[in-house]
């Protein structure tokens, strides 16, 4: 009878923290379905890449800000302004230096249907 009461326990606090869980997950952004941001490096070539997709119709304004360095040390390579409607692939380039590690900064803002997403992400990687 024990082994059933605490059987029959544990099976409904698994219940209850899975539907505890699923109710916690709430969407990232109001307009923006996916924000995708890559540093990868051709040889001594930086791509800096951003991919967003928004609403249908979103306005979508981005500053991509290239650093070599992190943290309190960094110095600023490169800044690009872009923009677009709904969806937005951009990629830009810079000039990289072999063992240097480089951090590529988004800030952007999407205006949709759904309201106004602030996006702030970032990407590190070392130049081989």
């Amino acid at each position: 009878m024990k082994k059933k009461v605490s059987a029959l326990f544990l099976a409904l606090v698994l219940i209850f923290s899975l539907s505890v869980s699923a109710s916690a997950i709430t969407p990232r952004w109001n307009s923006t379905g996916t924000c995708d941001v890559r540093l990868i490096f051709s040889g001594k070539t930086a791509n800096c890449r951003l991919t967003i997709n928004a609403d249908s119709g979103a306005d979508i304004d981005a500053t991509l800000t290239l650093y070599s360095g992190t943290g309190s040390s960094k110095s600023e390579i490169a800044s690009w302004d872009v923009s677009g409607t709904t969806s937005l692939n951009v990629t830009k380039y810079a000039t990289a230096k072999s063992g240097q590690k480089y951090t590529l900064e988004v800030s952007a803002i999407v205006d949709g249907s759904n309201g106004r997403d602030y996006i702030e992400d970032s990407v590190t990687a070392t130049c081989p």
